[in-house]
């Protein structure tokens, strides 16, 4: 499978994310085996813990180191409690908080952007609620779109 990077900022360029997604895509085809014309399994169809792992993985291998779910508090007042967090995550030039979500588009392009755009509120929404001593770095909010097929 081909990886390719359509569009990314400059502060996630400057902070070493084409490497880290390099490194990401990499490990992602290698969890596939080609050897069959039909792969009959692949890591991203596990959804958003295999993919926040692999990207985690992938921070490590790179030079820079990841932790998964960490303990978190969210929200305010009566509303406050605990949470899990995603990712932490830093590399060479940069940290951040994650938060992702996972699309499996159904039937057309149009309503993958639509669920996509949800899922990315939805973890805006959850970082926003954060408790801002539990942030690291820069927040990002993130929605791997999984294909159907390989």
């Amino acid at each position: 499978m081909d990886f390719k990077i359509h569009s990314l900022p400059r502060s996630l360029r400057t902070a070493g994310w084409e490497k880290l997604l390099s490194k990401w895509s990499v490990m992602i085809n290698s969890s596939v085996d080609l050897s069959e014309s039909v792969p009959r399994d692949v890591a991203y169809w596990y959804g958003e813990r295999a993919l926040t792992g692999l990207l985690a993985a992938a921070a490590w291998k790179i030079g820079g180191w990841s932790l998964e779910e960490w303990t978190a508090q969210r929200g305010r007042g009566k509303e406050k409690g605990s949470a899990r967090g995603d990712l932490w995550l830093a590399t060479e030039n940069g940290q951040f908080t994650m938060e992702a979500k996972v699309s499996w588009p159904c039937s057309t392009w149009k309503y993958a952007n639509k669920y996509a755009k949800r899922c990315i509120k939805e973890a805006e929404n959850q970082l926003r609620s954060m408790d801002k001593g539990y942030r690291f770095g820069q927040p990002i909010a993130l929605c791997y779109i999984v294909p159907l097929s390989p």
